[in-house]
């Protein structure tokens, strides 16, 4: 069963291989009574590489969206965590991390207390995109597309 679910995202990796991902606006359309229809990004696997586990999460936040990256929260412990597991740490984007109104914010303490790499090596969005698939994993969502109610996946009204 496992490697069927691989070999899928491998298959559709190629199949997205040429497409751009989505963005907030294109992969986000905010409905009614704001319920947002938002459509996934495609899935994060190696071209020629086989992975030996698939991650998988629900649905890109609405900050995934506006910067076009999965798990793009500062507060987000997936890539901190895979920091830790793959030995580098997570670097802050340009002009550093914000909160939703744009004030700059750092890595919550809950976080940044228990990194094991505080002095690096640092690395951007696509080093650690690189980083998790030369170490044979795959990143993808379990739904393609949903209705959803906030930021994140508490709840998702539909979705296929």
């Amino acid at each position: 069963m496992a490697k069927c679910i691989f070999q899928a995202a491998f298959s559709m990796s190629k199949r997205f291989a040429s497409k751009k991902r989505l963005r907030a606006s294109s992969g986000r359309r905010i409905g009614k009574n704001g319920i947002d229809f938002l459509v996934s990004f495609a899935p994060i696997v190696h071209s020629t590489k086989p992975p030996h586990t698939l991650i998988c999460g629900t649905m890109p936040s609405i900050n995934s969206f506006r910067h076009n990256q999965y798990f793009a929260t500062h507060n987000n412990a997936f890539w901190h965590i895979v920091g830790d597991a793959l030995g580098h740490r997570r670097k802050a984007p340009e002009g550093g991390w914000r909160t939703k109104s744009g004030t700059l914010t750092r890595v919550p303490s809950f976080i940044e207390d228990n990194l094991l790499y505080k002095e690096g090596p640092f690395l951007t969005y696509e080093e650690q995109l690189s980083a998790l698939m030369e170490a044979g994993y795959a990143l993808w969502d379990v739904l393609q597309s949903c209705e959803r109610e906030g930021s994140t996946g508490l709840i998702v009204r539909s979705g296929t």
